[in-house]
């Protein structure tokens, strides 16, 4: 293991490097532009579709205040808007995408975007549910774009990491419904040569020191993709690297943290967006990290995958900015203390056009 750098010496240098770089990129990134695992400064507007979810897949927590799930519940769809700051923290701008839509539609959302975040949930990921149907068209236009010299890249976290395990082999059983960590932050558990990989490398020795050592890696889920199932799938074990993993406290080994060995698609089982964006104190996230190392996760992972979507030479039309997530309605959700400060929110009820 590399020498421990102090905390502050982090900051210092990270912040030296943001300074330098003109933007929150990488370091290993900033210092070498022109290494294959650098960012192509080609497309300095990225777009990233985020997919929505059913209003109704959190709108039945117990803990939500009555006004708001009353305010939320008028609407179909919702995306947090911690995953869309995330992005936006490293330069990135989001194209929501919304569900039950017709093929074509989904066929847009690729040509006008620059990468693909399946954001974290409750939403039923089956491969009989519409919302994996919808991804896997996203996702088989990607791996084919890739296939093709067409550069594009998907981030999977928490719901998202366990929907690409779904989406690539095209059975939900890979997943595990008893893998239980909530308000569960962890060190990282590298695999060995993680540090070389395209993710990991990309990040400051310090910081990655830090993942290793501090409970950085914030936990918020029931299911998982066992270390086990990983290691005897031979279809995941083909197309995933793993580069971390963790014990849950009943002992079940899982996968934290993977990449794709020939496509840029990456997943975290944890949530690098909750250390700089959720603030909740009840049960679910009173263990949140916000230390100076926890936001440089943040800020790293954020900024490895817009390095990546700025490759994409995929371009948004500016004239139809207005479909951008920024017009959406944008609600205070976090009253009385509930899971997320602020969503977004899609589509009225009684709105038959999407």
């Amino acid at each position: 293991m590399r020498k421990q750098i102090p905390q502050f010496d982090i900051v210092r240098r990270f912040s030296l490097a943001l300074l330098l770089c003109g933007g929150l990129l990488p370091i290993a990134a900033c210092s070498d532009s022109n290494s294959s695992n650098g960012p192509d400064y080609s497309n300095p507007r990225p777009v990233i579709g985020v997919f929505s979810q059913d209003t109704s897949t959190i709108t039945g927590s117990s803990t939500i205040d009555p006004e708001v799930k009353a305010q939320l519940s008028a609407y179909k769809y919702v995306i947090p808007a911690s995953y869309v700051k995330w992005i936006g923290q490293a330069g990135g701008r989001v194209l929501p995408i919304l569900l039950n839509q017709p093929p074509a539609y989904y066929d847009e959302v690729f040509r006008q975007t620059n990468g693909l975040l399946f954001p974290g949930g409750n939403q039923g990921i089956d491969p009989s549910d519409i919302y994996t149907e919808e991804g896997e068209q996203l996702w088989n236009l990607a791996k084919r774009a890739n296939d093709n010299g067409d550069y594009y890249p998907v981030w999977g976290t928490c719901l998202g990491f366990e929907e690409l395990s779904i989406l690539e082999t095209g059975d939900a059983e890979v997943i595990s419904l008893n893998v239980v960590a909530t308000n569960l932050p962890l060190p990282l558990q590298l695999t060995p040569g993680a540090a070389q990989s395209r993710l990991f490398s990309s990040f400051p020795a310090g910081l990655l020191d830090a993942l290793q050592t501090e409970a950085i890696a914030f936990n918020s889920h029931d299911h998982g993709l066992l270390v086990r199932e990983y290691e005897t799938n031979s279809e995941l074990h083909a197309f995933f690297n793993m580069l971390s993993y963790n014990e849950a406290p009943e002992g079940q080994v899982f996968v934290s943290t993977m990449e794709a060995r020939n496509y840029p698609f990456y997943g975290t089982q944890w949530h690098p967006e909750k250390n700089n964006f959720e603030w909740s104190q009840n049960a679910d996230y009173s263990n949140l990290n916000h230390s100076p190392n926890a936001v440089l996760a943040s800020q790293a992972t954020a900024g490895f995958f817009l390095s990546e979507a700025r490759k994409s030479e995929h371009i948004f039309p500016e004239s139809e900015r207005d479909r951008l997530i920024y017009s959406a309605p944008l609600v205070y959700s976090g009253k009385n203390d509930w899971i997320y400060e602020q969503v977004y929110l899609f589509c009225r009820v009684q709105d038959d056009s999407c």
